[in-house]
């Protein structure tokens, strides 16, 4: 009779069932292999400026910095060359300059942010010196924003208060983070990413709610001297966490490092109402990506800059949602900003390029509204097409 060792038996047990585990394990990564899909094989769609506002007879853009988008159409665009609040028709025609320069009530003293405020009003905010909002209402009439009045702030706050933008008609979501700005907090051992809290503040910038969530974002590699704070720039392809908001209080934070788009509803209590991930493969950063992005770069710079550089790419590098669509910015090229659009589950519908100019402030139903920066030509508006033919059939996020 044939004798077989107890130990001969166990042994060959084990490896068998190593080998089982190692198909099965295979067999996965097979599958979820699959279901990522290649943003270079999505399918390219037709994009068309439909409206371009730039220099004319009654409007001369200096440098533009917000652009706010009200419900009907109408655009606010401030300038901080000429210090003045410019307002256009949904159609892009000027209807006049709602803010001058001057150190009257409802003029521009100095640099000044705009946000949407309660109803259709225009918040005009103030810092430094001048630490208050001014407050614009639409005429009846002629349609025109009018300043309407001034909210003054009591002194310097415990923590510094930027508005991202508004979820009801006086609360707002904003970064809250304790002191003053970045640049003014740096020491010798600052790391690589700072964590951002984000607060309810209404229209005075009081805490009605604080550390819903917190951000990640990058900071900048910096120089740091006797007296001085020197910024060298922003590293390529960080990993940056976004928070956007729609006119109608849904907003989304996406999460790069975790490739998920996290999209909540002000009526759910700020808790997630939809997670969608971004089943994208991995894109490594190569030479050529470093060579256009750092183009004007010094050699010192440059590697200062690149040790900081991930070893990939960022699933997306920005964001911005519409009524039922998700738009990503996954890289910069020599073709421009690299654009895809995503359904709200996260399926992927076209792809195409915009211009390295364009600073992207608004994805309302098929449009894109952005700020046209053009160190050569100078500064515009513009207004894009998406073509809506070439487009899956989306489903829309209630």
């Amino acid at each position: 009779m044939l004798k077989i060792s107890v130990s001969f038996i166990y042994r060959n047990m084990f490896l068998f069932a190593t080998f089982l585990l190692l198909i099965c394990f295979g067999c996965k990564l097979d599958k979820d292999n699959t279901l990522l899909f290649d943003y270079n094989d999505v399918k390219k769609i037709e994009v068309e400026v439909i409206i371009e506002i730039a220099e004319s007879e009654n409007f001369i853009p200096g440098h533009l910095r917000d652009l706010i988008l009200m419900p009907n159409g109408t655009m606010l665009v401030s300038d901080w060359d000429s210090r003045s609040i410019e307002q256009f028709s949904e159609e892009g025609i000027h209807m006049g300059t709602i803010a001058n320069e001057g150190r009257g009530p409802g003029e521009v003293t100095s640099f000044v942010q705009l946000f949407k405020g309660p109803g259709d009003s225009l918040m005009v905010r103030y810092r430094g010196m001048f630490n208050h909002v001014d407050f614009f209402a639409r005429n009846k009439k002629d349609g025109l924003y009018r300043y309407e009045r001034t909210k003054m702030f009591e002194g310097p706050s415990e923590r510094y208060i930027h508005i991202i933008g508004q979820i009801s008609d006086n609360e707002f979501l904003a970064t809250a983070r304790q002191g003053p700005s970045y640049l003014q907090l740096q020491t010798e051992g600052v790391e690589n990413y700072d964590y951002a809290p984000v607060a309810v503040v209404d229209a005075g910038e009081n805490i009605l709610r604080d550390s819903l969530y917190i951000l990640k974002v990058p900071n900048p590699e910096t120089d740091f001297q006797d007296r001085s704070i020197n910024v060298i720039g922003m590293p390529p392809y960080q990993y940056q966490d976004r928070l956007k908001i729609m006119p109608d209080g849904r907003f989304l934070i996406g999460r790069p490092d975790s490739s998920i788009v996290y999209m909540y509803n002000y009526n759910s209590h700020y808790k997630p109402e939809r997670k969608v991930p971004i089943q994208a493969k991995k894109r490594s950063v190569e030479k050529k990506d470093l060579d256009y992005i750092l183009r004007d770069r010094n050699r010192n710079t440059r590697s200062r800059l690149e040790t900081r550089v991930p070893k990939y790419k960022p699933p997306f590098m920005d964001l911005w949602i519409s009524e039922n669509q998700i738009l990503l910015h996954i890289d910069t090229s020599e073709s421009g900003k690299e654009m895809v659009i995503l359904s709200m589950e996260g399926d992927p519908s076209g792809r195409f390029s915009l211009s390295d100019f364009d600073d992207i402030r608004y994805f309302k139903g098929n449009r894109i509204y952005a700020l046209h920066k053009d160190p050569n030509s100078g500064h515009g508006i513009r207004i894009y097409q998406l073509d809506v033919k070439m487009q899956h059939d989306l489903q829309v996020f209630n």
